[in-house]
């Protein structure tokens, strides 16, 4: 969302962007926010809806996903914490 309105780009901006690689590879490379044009994923994510779990995919990856996706980058995990998480997982 930071890069959407502000052009912020960091290590938070790429976690973000890491969940929706997670989703891609569970969801079997769907493309994400299919059927959506540009301007109706921008704001599709800053009114803070993201995307839906895909089948077969375990409820802790996507709990994972979902934290990749928090709102605010502070919220985020970092990739450490993320490492750690997998191993959990």
């Amino acid at each position: 969302p930071e890069v959407l309105g502000n052009k912020i780009y960091s290590i938070k901006s790429d976690v973000w962007s890491y969940g929706v690689v997670l989703w891609e590879i569970f969801s079997q490379a769907r493309l994400p926010y299919a059927g959506l044009n540009n301007a109706r994923v921008v704001e599709y994510i800053l009114s803070g809806q993201f995307l839906s779990i895909p089948d077969r995919c375990p409820e802790s990856v996507y709990k994972l996903m979902k934290k990749c996706w928090e709102f605010k980058a502070e919220n985020r995990p970092n990739f450490i914490e993320i490492i750690k998480i997998i191993k959990d997982i």
